[in-house]
């Protein structure tokens, strides 16, 4: 730590000794020094992606079909819901199903911030679950105060949804789960 500030050449030694200048008055000369001591309060902030967060999935099962949001769940010590619009959004309303991820916790965010996280959104088969036939896609978004939701407004067919042949309706109950796959991860220092 430097304990001494200062100038090697602060003024001219022959300037400061001509008295036309008023630097010396009567060979006497007064030195003057202000301190002034800032608190540290500059934070750091680290930033690092998470492969796979501890509890990366939630499954969610819906009794009845609505306009519907999901309980609270937490991955990678974040909140996040599901909406799941059985009768699609926007000019898709009634064609396709809609499936967004929500991220629920905004308190943890500056105005400007965001999280990052790749997810797949899944409605599982309930005929066939090992065949591998489950509608998903995979996403990926920065989640932010002005953005807190990403998913697909077109995200499958609404009338496959509801064909009980089909089997992604089985005893009025459909399956949709949300598995986060990578998160980003702010620690204050």
């Amino acid at each position: 730590m430097k304990s001494e500030w200062g100038f090697g050449k602060f003024l001219p030694l022959n300037t400061f000794n001509d008295a036309s200048n008023g630097h010396m008055v009567d060979d006497c000369c007064i030195f003057g020094a202000e301190v002034l001591v800032i608190k540290q309060t500059g934070k750091g902030q680290s930033f690092s992606m998470i492969k796979n967060p501890v509890n990366n999935k939630y499954i969610w099962k819906i009794k009845k079909e609505e306009e519907i949001c999901s309980d609270e769940f937490v991955v990678g010590d974040h909140k996040w819901k599901l909406l799941f619009f059985p009768d699609g959004i926007g000019n898709l309303k009634g064609e396709r199903v809609s499936l967004f991820l929500e991220f629920n916790d905004m308190e943890i965010l500056f105005p400007e911030q965001r999280l990052y996280a790749e997810f797949k959104l899944r409605i599982r088969h309930q005929l066939f679950s090992g065949t591998g036939i489950h509608v998903e896609k995979e996403g990926n978004a920065w989640f932010s105060t002005s953005s807190p939701e990403w998913g697909f407004g077109d995200f499958f067919s609404r009338s496959d949804l509801n064909n009980a042949s089909k089997g992604y309706i089985v005893n009025d109950t459909v399956i949709v789960e949300a598995e986060i796959t990578l998160i980003s991860s702010f620690k204050d220092f």
